[in-house]
């Protein structure tokens, strides 16, 4: 089941609406069939039942393509303990909790829809003598609506009302309007129920000054005449552009916030507080704290890996981990080099995203840019020491011929010689003294010595994906998996380079394992980390967990396109 919204009409009284996946006959092909669940609460939560009877609407009601906005984007709205709304392709009221309703009119191609009691609402829809759209208001539960004079703008954004006479608007030019020649962001307020509108805020970049412009739409979320947040989510040619603004003096001034790279802040509450998927905040987002269960958390790439220290980038952050995983906490993303040091890497790739040429540089420990010997990008650096390390050709994390040998620290580089018959777009993984072509056939070709000599490694299978990797002076490790498949993968280990002995398992853990000791390895599996102290021949399953209230540093704040 997924839940789309909770809400309440008092501190007792809510509504959590939902999906119920049917997967009883369900083989595949398509999504699984799911009808909306409805959940009633009188105990402020504590416990749940399905609203009885169930609301029958029809199965065209929820058509997304007419259902207005609500405040609270979705479409139950609860104004009383008893009278609650339903927004679809028509109108519904209630004046029983929800046991019976009836169908009410809204005003014509009505985009925006609150109420602000159970008999007073507020409404954004075209109206006479205005070419953009105009506020309605009902004070009859919505038996019949009049538009408000003096509010005719281009389109309404949002409504947020705190009760029957105070309460915010936000607008900006006409849907259809690119010139950028109006303000992009106009906030009002009233305080004698929409007789009257005050100006409170305008953007006057006009979506000129990029350090300033707001993405639209923007949503408020207003607790008292004067303490507010914004939360603004834009998609513009493929493009998110999200923000989060909070003001303390009825929004004439607005200060920027960070929020969870995530997710954007939907539930608000006095003292500052606010929530954001699994993220919450007490301070009106100058810092964010989260809870996430192990199954939640997401381990995505192994940062660092040492006998005595672990980072891990995840869905929800940076973690870190000082005792081989017993314990966790959150941490600043690592850079390139701090990763590196950590690992006591000679030589690392150093990113930077979006920069033609310069998307994989390698870069020694001191910081020293080495020469790259090819015109191809750099996919992969390994290094045994300071003077003696591997190049491969590609983008970062992603490697393929040619392939370059150094023993000055990079500032020369010599091809490897490959066997006849490779591909000039063959991939290839490379590790401390370990070169590894993935060659389209069933089996690897691989070297120890710089191409001098090349041995072939046959497989039953065509694996797609390596990782290669070395301790010190110990094994070498090659971990391989199948291709889009949930089937195995096969760990081989070699003393020599030459006689190597293969442990195949049902576990898909990510090729790029890091070695910790000559028996001793950690990768990354489906949402944990996997782990083995014998060499491959057994793994245990690692799953982080956080201390409830952790803080979050993945949080991020708006950067215009073009900006910074």
């Amino acid at each position: 089941m997924v839940f789309q919204s909770i809400s309440f009409a008092n501190p007792t009284t809510g509504l959590a609406v939902g999906s119920a996946l049917d997967l009883r006959g369900y083989r595949g092909g398509g999504d699984p069939p799911s009808h909306t669940l409805l959940l009633r609460t009188r105990d402020g939560g504590r416990t749940w039942r399905a609203l009885r009877p169930r609301p029958a609407f029809g199965p065209h009601f929820w058509a997304v393509y007419s259902s207005p906005t609500l405040p609270d984007d979705h479409g139950f709205q609860l104004a009383s303990a008893t009278t609650w709304y339903a927004f679809g392709r028509e109108t519904r009221r209630s004046r029983d909790g929800g046991r019976s309703w009836v169908k009410v009119p809204m005003p014509s191609g009505a985009t925006l829809l609150g109420f602000a009691s159970a008999d007073v609402g507020y409404a954004a829809a075209k109206g006479p003598g205005c070419s953009g759209q105009l506020l309605w208001k009902t004070t009859d539960a919505a038996r019949s609506w009049s538009p408000l004079a003096g509010t005719c703008t281009g389109s309404y954004m949002s409504i947020d009302f705190l009760d029957e006479r105070r309460g915010f608007a936000s607008a900006g030019p006409p849907a259809d309007d690119y010139s950028y020649t109006k303000p992009q962001l106009v906030i009002r307020a009233t305080t004698d129920g929409g007789a009257s509108w005050d100006t409170r805020y305008v953007d006057q970049s006009q979506g000129v000054g990029l350090d300033h412009h707001w993405p639209a739409p923007t949503h408020l979320h207003f607790l008292d005449e004067r303490t507010g947040w914004a939360v603004s989510h834009e998609i513009s040619q493929g493009f998110t552009f999200d923000d989060v603004h909070v003001t303390r003096d009825g929004g004439r001034h607005w200060q920027r916030r960070w929020f969870p790279r995530w997710g954007l802040p939907s539930a608000f509450a006095p003292g500052g507080r606010a929530w954001a998927t699994n993220h919450w905040t007490t301070d009106w987002g100058r810092t964010w704290r989260m809870s996430v269960r192990p199954a939640q958390i997401g381990p995505s790439r192994l940062r660092v890996g040492t006998q005595s220290r672990l980072v891990v980038e995840t869905n929800n952050g940076v973690i870190e981990s000082r005792d081989g995983g017993a314990t966790w906490s959150t941490r600043r993303p690592l850079s390139d080099r701090g990763a590196a040091a950590a690992m006591g890497l000679p030589v690392f790739i150093w990113t930077r995203s979006g920069v033609e040429g310069d998307s994989g540089v390698p870069v020694s420990s001191n910081g020293r840019r080495l020469q790259v010997p090819t015109r191809f990008y750099t996919g992969a650096v390994a290094f045994q020491t300071e003077q003696r390390g591997l190049l491969a050709s590609g983008e970062p994390t992603d490697g393929r011929v040619p392939l370059y040998a150094t023993h000055d620290g990079g500032r020369s580089w010599r091809a490897l010689k490959l066997p006849k018959g490779v591909s000039a777009e063959a991939e290839a993984r490379i590790g401390p003294g370990l070169a590894v072509i993935i060659a389209g056939f069933p089996g690897l070709l691989l070297t120890t010595d710089e191409g001098r000599h090349w041995s072939k490694l046959p497989l039953e299978d065509e694996y797609w994906d390596c990782g290669a990797q070395r301790f010190g002076e110990g094994p070498y490790w090659l971990l391989c998996r199948l291709d889009f498949t949930l089937g195995r993968t096969v760990l081989l280990r070699s003393d020599d380079g030459e006689h190597w002995r293969k442990t195949s398992s049902r576990v898909q853990p990510d090729p790029n394992l890091i070695a910790v000791g000559p028996d001793e390895a950690w990768t990354i599996g489906s949402k944990a980390l996997w782990h083995t102290t014998d060499g491959g021949d057994s793994w245990r399953q690692v799953w982080p967990t956080l201390r409830p209230g952790a803080r979050a540093y993945d949080v991020q704040h708006f950067r215009p396109f073009g900006c910074c």
